[in-house]
């Protein structure tokens, strides 16, 4: 086996500050003295440890939030949801990170050096910073990534060697025992190895001891496993109230990033998006989008979800936002091309037909089915975007909704007649010959001439179809 591990040693702070790019100086604060700043903090020369007089001195724009562990969890949580996608095995260190069993997950990721950097360069969009390690076991990965020392042990014979450079404070003692060994002269792990296991059991303790093993693999180290959720929620919180424009699709794009890790983890698609955009005062503002194909891609769900958004007014600022998808579905990829450059149109209409629907509404965008009637106003009906005929016709698609009168002294005639006289049964009959006709200009016109004995309009020309 092989494990990963991503510490993020900002949690307690990122976790509140999702909704934000990270430019403003942030710090998280206990007892009123700062605990974590952020790198935009850093570099003002805030530090942790400092007092929130002194910080706001070096830093009047410093923004300073009071923990709240209930984000946190959240936060990991969402985390883990993402990280589904690079392994189904994995198991929280509550408040601080996770860990990732990555065997069987290197081949189809392209290797170790490949999966680091695609999880290196995913964490940080969603808002979090990461530190990893990688070993045998949990344990002595935990200790690289929570040190920030980037272990890559793929072997157990190279362990023990390993860790024996680690800082003794990775095995968590109290105050007092690690303040004993250093005063002893013992600051690395390869030092307390070297002591007889006895003398190591009073000046450490026998559970200190047994963590040791277990990361050098010498006693069993079971994890409880993760087990990810059914659906996929997740509430993102904005640093201020925003009508819209650029933090809204902020916000979004982490949301979406989100969902996008638990469906590939999940090897599904969404079929439906509902989306509500919290206000102070007023009920949330829902949005669902429908899809005709379950989908994951990140670009194409945002642009649906920005597109409709921009037709949805929104009846007050808005300060979170929420992310729902209980309509997971199996997803299925197709072999491709050599270099995947082909496309059927039965892929992309799909694509099409939700960006459609996205910008005009669901109910403005249909498919046609042909019915079984020789009348042109009723041999079809409007079918769910995903459905429709097939084959072609010599028909023109768009028909008017009332024929309406044409002069065809201008008008040359390419096809035709063709007569429809039917409908004697029902009610509602008609006697027309339809032709093709051509004007001037190129375009090519669908137009009858009710046929005599037909009523009051028998003779005349009328114009019904218009062809592309």
């Amino acid at each position: 086996m092989l494990w990963l591990a991503l510490h993020f040693p900002l949690l307690p702070l990122e976790a509140l500050t999702r909704g934000e790019d990270g430019a403003r100086p942030l710090a998280l604060e206990v007892a009123r003295r700062l605990r974590l700043v952020n790198a935009t903090a850093r570099e003002a020369g805030v530090r942790a440890d400092m007092s929130i007089n002194a910080a706001l001195a070096l830093a009047p724009d410093l923004r300073v939030l009071a923990r709240r562990e209930a984000d946190e969890e959240r936060a990991l949580h969402g985390l883990a949801t993402w990280a589904l996608q690079f392994s189904p095995q994995i198991s929280l260190v509550e408040g601080e990170g996770m860990l990732l069993e990555i065997g069987a997950s290197l081949r189809l990721f392209g290797g170790l050096d490949a999966l680091l950097d695609t999880i290196r360069a995913g964490v940080p969009t969603l808002g979090f910073s990461v530190r990893d390690a990688v070993a045998p076991t949990p344990a002595a990965a935990w200790m690289g990534a929570w040190l920030g020392v980037p272990l890559r042990i793929d072997s157990s014979d190279r362990l023990t060697a390993a860790l024996a450079g680690l800082d003794v404070s990775a095995l968590r003692l109290s105050a007092k025992q690690e303040s004993r060994l250093r005063g002893m002269g013992l600051h690395r792990l390869g030092q307390l190895l070297r002591l007889p296991r006895a003398g190591l059991a009073r000046r450490i303790g026998t559970d200190a001891l047994d963590h040791l093993d277990r990361a050098l693999g010498r006693k069993a180290d079971p994890r409880p496993g993760w087990q990810p959720p059914a659906v996929f929620e997740s509430t993102l919180d904005l640093p201020v109230e925003v009508e819209g424009g650029a933090p809204l699709r902020f916000a979004l794009h982490r949301l979406v990033l989100e969902l996008a890790g638990f469906l590939r983890g999940a090897d599904a698609g969404a079929g439906v998006l509902d989306l509500h955009f919290h206000h102070r005062e007023l009920a949330a503002t829902p949005l669902t989008l429908r899809l005709l194909t379950p989908g994951r891609d990140v670009e194409h769900l945002e642009g649906l979800i920005t597109t409709r958004l921009e037709r949805t007014r929104l009846p007050a600022p808005v300060l979170a936002v929420t992310l729902r998808c209980d309509d997971v579905r199996s997803f299925e990829t197709r072999a491709g091309d050599l270099f995947g450059l082909r496309r059927g149109p039965d892929e992309l209409m799909p694509a099409l037909i939700e960006r459609l629907r996205a910008r005009l509404g669901d109910g403005q965008v249909h498919g046609l089915r042909a019915v079984a009637d020789h009348r042109p106003e009723r041999a079809w009906h409007g079918v769910d975007g995903k459905q429709g005929g097939e084959g072609r016709s010599r028909r023109p698609l768009w028909l008017l909704v009332e024929a309406r009168p044409v002069d065809t002294r201008r008008l040359r005639r390419l096809a035709g007649p063709e007569r429809i006289e039917t409908g004697w049964w029902d009610g509602d009959p008609i006697a027309r010959d339809y032709f093709v006709a051509q004007t001037r200009d190129g375009r090519r016109l669908w137009i009858y001439q009710a046929r005599t004995g037909s009523g009051p309009d028998a003779g005349n020309w009328y114009l019904h179809g218009l062809f592309a």
